[in-house]
């Protein structure tokens, strides 16, 4: 695995079928850091890293990890690679939670370990906090428990890049920051961890690096204090904010329509 290496985006373009959502981005993703994807609805966040993940077609350029070309690689290799948790992902069969989980290990199929899988699903589950309940049908949760279990089972690849669109979406407010700190703690390990949201305080708080897509297919890039200001605030979404701080971090209240 190549954990410790630098996702690179080079002029890249990503779209549906001949149509270009995302334009010309250039872009440099780096291990141990949470990078937030962020911008209106409709901006191209979740086209972003499906083009990573090579669900939306690459209409230009190359994605490197290291000197790896991602959309070059065979798709069991990709899915050790890279894994996913998508917007609203779901499970409605009647499966314990701790089989669901074990589906992340999928990718490995062909040469599993069985002592691997089981410390990667046990580290995902407690990572999502879901270890309590292991055995409950995942039909039977509520709606923020599932996305919990259909976090753990994309943790459980332990792949060196996780892709997460809206993981936080539908959590209460502890499990939104304990998500985000988990998260956090994951890309420690020398992981890249890009995570759309729509919190810009979760992505101040929790995200060092941020991509802001504007509605006219501008990104902006960078540390998420120089990204997330009142001015691009404004140019993405339309609205005027309050900033403040308190104990030393950086927040932003969106206050009204421009």
């Amino acid at each position: 695995m190549s954990f410790g290496q630098a996702l690179l985006l080079d002029q890249v373009s990503f779209g549906y079928r001949d149509t270009a959502i995302v334009r010309e981005a250039n872009l440099r993703f780096r291990p141990g850091c949470v990078t937030a994807i962020l911008g209106s609805n409709g901006s191209g966040k979740s086209t972003l890293l499906k083009g990573i993940l090579g669900l939306a077609n690459c209409l230009q350029g190359r994605v490197l990890l290291g000197d790896r070309d991602l959309l070059q690689l065979a798709d069991a290799e990709r899915a050790r690679t890279i894994a996913y948790l998508e917007q609203q992902a779901d499970c409605h069969w009647p499966m314990p939670v701790a089989k669901v989980v074990e589906l992340g290990r999928f990718p490995y199929r062909h040469h599993r370990i069985p002592e691997e899988d089981q410390q990667a699903i046990s580290r995902a589950m407690e990572i999502a906090d879901v270890t309590a309940m292991s055995g409950r049908p995942v039909s039977q949760l509520s709606g923020g428990e599932r996305t919990r279990v259909m976090l753990a089972r994309a943790l459980a690849v332990d792949a060196p890049v996780l892709l997460a669109d809206e993981p936080v979406a539908g959590l209460d407010p502890q499990h939104q920051l304990s998500v985000m700190q988990h998260l956090q703690a994951w890309s420690a390990d020398q992981r890249i961890v890009l995570v759309v949201l729509h919190d810009l305080n979760l992505a101040l708080k929790y995200c060092a690096d941020s991509v802001l897509i504007t509605p006219e297919g501008q990104i902006l890039s960078g540390p998420t204090a120089e990204v997330v200001t009142a001015e691009n605030v404004r140019k993405a979404f339309g609205v005027s904010s309050l900033l403040g701080h308190h104990q030393g971090q950086p927040y932003i209240l969106p206050w009204e329509v421009d």
